[in-house]
């Protein structure tokens, strides 16, 4: 029978080129790629075959042989599938389909989008990448055997044939001419090692030919040493008979299996799952919290297992280059588990699978397609990840010891998802005046009757238990949160309240102004002569003076604006190393607030002097200290702490009565004259330190 000589299309030689000198750097694909059409050729025959049961008479095993062979470096892949007609064979092998690939091959020349090679594959011409040139031999039920072969040139022949090889009824058969320096891939443990990575999963069993043994030939054959071989299929041993003293004998031992994800949930054991944990993850001594197994139909279909890890890993939020935390799998094939479109940031510490239906092998689609389908498994997968956390949360013990793992990433979320940010707020924990790690639900479910707020104080934990913001808040009864995680300042900026049900509360910042006292017990005091004067002694430091409804016992703190920075934020601010120039941080810096507690004795004693016209020197340096002290208790720092001192130790000088002439050469004395005269006693100058 004579063959034919067809030429290449011109983009399939292009492209043969590109693949060959430039562009892939991971020739582990090609075997990816040839396992991955012969699933979708068996695949093909079995839908048919459903349809109409004669199909299937030229043959219904189904499977995947890998048969390498080193005497004659060739590496062959053989299916059972639909196999190709001749047509077929030029059409498919020689033409590309115009669905975007001659617009993708521009760019590849123009050095752009090169690593889309290797992510979504390039089928049969992977094949390139090992072998000098390609053999294919091929059967269909509609026509006769045809062998396609080609060196990588510009052409290509076709040969009708007899005889298939290995007796195949229907099928194909690709035998790669291996390259001098391809030969690695004849070899067995290199062959099971890329299976497992990019291949385990593959529904049809990939079998792969070994050698069992070299021995002497005897008039009984020793089927018993046969037998003794692990996963030996007796029906596929293959004989062959070097001389009349020798045998080879060969095995096809499968490489694969049914991937966990394709099973029903209720068919999983727990130890198997475990097991598949430690496979994903290569971390054979770490377990999982919980775990979320599901299958979304619709407009996509994907199905997904995502675990929970009992602990956080130490780089958790280092910049890494890649994110391997889900491996994504496209029709049980791998494809990559550096995907970010997947999974978003704060996710990162979830570890799983997804298997995709939609998401196509070959880079014939457009990358717009790509995207609009990694957006919809990303929504769907984020989605799945909340509500298996919020049943995590049903069990308080097992929730406190993840949160103690993953807060930040919940926070995170918080500040980062805003479709998802009132179902992660739930998912917040926090200590407060009522408990450790409560919940915002759990709080609403406790603020009493026509209340819709919500208290907290943000701050480092020393001072959130004493902080004098909190004072009148919990005499009238009211529950306050601690917010004492850096974190916390960053969501609070997202966030301005949280429902439930079909109430919302509002979130207040006790440490800025607009709190109002729902208690029965405020003064009637005016103090807004004193006001005046404290803020014409005080000058640009504050913004204004006021009187306090939040006070119950101190004598003044310091609150910020509404939307200005906390004391907490400036602190963090301030601490950063490259928070660039002073001039632009003193610029962020809060507007300031200072309140005064008109039932404090020391604000008494000064409203009274300032009423009758006996503000003095002592008078105004009062006022100052008390600001720097109402500085200090709300959070923020001094520009001078060392003026600060100094005031502090002349007021003890003073309480101690020692001679003022003693250090009367002191250049820094800024309250000299402080005695038992100017206030009615000296217990309440010492208050002021307080």
């Amino acid at each position: 029978m004579s063959s034919e000589s067809f030429e290449f299309q011109a983009e399939i030689t292009q492209l043969m080129s590109l693949i060959i000198n430039a562009v892939y750097t991971n020739n582990d694909i090609f075997m990816r790629e040839l396992i991955s059409n012969s699933s979708d050729a068996i695949d093909k025959i079995k839908y048919l075959g459903f349809n109409d049961e004669s199909q299937l008479k030229s043959g219904s095993e189904f499977y995947i042989k890998i048969i390498p062979n080193k005497e004659e470096k060739t590496l062959t892949f053989v299916d059972t599938g639909i196999g190709m007609t001749k047509d077929d064979l030029k059409n498919n092998l020689g033409t590309i389909a115009k669905s975007g690939t001659s617009d993708f091959l521009k760019s590849l020349t123009d050095k752009q989008n090169i690593n889309m090679i290797g992510k979504f594959g390039v089928g049969f011409y992977s094949a390139y990448l090992v072998a000098n040139s390609v053999d294919v031999y091929s059967k269909n039920n509609d026509d006769v055997s045809y062998m396609w072969s080609s060196n990588a040139s510009s052409s290509f022949t076709i040969t009708p044939i007899d005889i298939m090889p290995y007796d195949l009824q229907r099928g194909t058969c690709i035998v790669l001419h291996m390259k001098d320096d391809a030969l690695e891939y004849l070899d067995d443990n290199k062959i099971r090692e890329i299976v497992k990575l990019y291949s385990q999963f593959t529904s049809y069993d990939i079998l792969l030919r070994t050698l069992v043994e070299n021995k002497k030939s005897e008039n009984e054959e020793d089927k018993a040493d046969i037998e003794d071989v692990e996963d030996v299929d007796v029906e596929n041993i293959e004989k062959n008979v070097v001389n009349e003293s020798t045998i080879t004998e060969y095995k096809f031992t499968k490489l694969n299996e049914i991937p966990i994800w394709a099973k029903n949930h209720s068919e999983v054991s727990e130890s198997e799952y475990k097991e598949f944990y430690k496979v994903i993850t290569g971390e054979s001594w770490s377990s999982y919290t919980t775990l979320s197994h599901f299958h979304i139909e619709g407009n996509m279909d994907f199905t997904a297992i995502v675990f929970v890890p009992e602990k956080a890993p130490f780089d958790m939020f280092q910049k890494r280059e890649t994110r391997n935390n889900i491996k994504l799998y496209v029709r049980k094939v791998y494809i990559t588990d550096d995907c970010n479109e997947l999974c978003p940031e704060w996710l990162s510490f979830v570890r799983g699978v997804v298997d995709s239906v939609d998401l196509p092998l070959t880079i014939s689609r457009e990358n717009f397609q790509h995207v609009k389908i990694m957006k919809q498994i990303s929504k769907s997968l984020v989605k799945k990840c909340i509500e298996m956390l919020t049943n995590l949360a049903d069990d308080t013990d097992k929730y406190n010891s993840f949160y103690k793992e993953f807060s930040k990433n919940i926070k995170l979320g918080v500040y980062e998802d805003s479709t998802n940010r009132q179902k992660l707020l739930n998912l917040l924990r926090f200590d407060t005046s009522h408990g450790k790690n409560q919940s915002l639900f759990d709080y609403c479910s406790r603020v009493k009757e026509n209340n819709t707020n919500i208290y907290y104080i943000s701050s480092d934990e020393n001072t959130v238990l004493d902080s004098p913001f909190t004072e009148k808040c919990l005499k009238n009864g009211h529950e306050v949160i601690y917010m004492t995680d850096v974190l916390d300042e960053y969501i609070m900026q997202q966030v301005r309240d949280f429902s439930v049900d079909d109430k919302t509360f509002k979130f207040v910042n006790l440490t800025k102004e607009g709190f109002k006292s729902d208690g029965d017990n405020q003064t009637e005091e005016n103090v807004e002569e004193l006001c005046k004067y404290m803020k014409t002694v005080l000058g640009n430091n504050v913004e204004k003076v006021v009187k306090s409804e939040r006070l119950e016992n101190r004598p003044a703190i310091i609150v910020t604006s509404e939307f200005g920075h906390t004391a907490r934020m400036e602190q963090i601010m301030n601490s950063q190393a490259m928070k660039g120039n002073n001039e632009m941080f003193s610029y962020m810096k809060s507007r300031k607030t200072l309140e005064i507690n008109p039932n404090n004795k020391i604000i008494k004693e000064l409203h009274k002097r300032v009423s009758s016209g006996k503000h003095d020197k002592m008078c105004s340096d009062l006022v100052t200290l008390l600001y720097e002290s109402a500085m200090l208790v709300s959070g923020f720092s001094l520009d001078r702490p060392s003026a600060f001192v100094d005031k502090i130790n002349n007021i003890i000088e003073t309480g101690l009565n020692l001679d003022e002439d003693s250090d009367e050469n002191s250049d820094n004395k800024p309250i000299n004259n402080v005695n038992n005269e100017h206030l009615d006693c000296s217990t309440s100058q010492m208050e002021m330190v307080d």
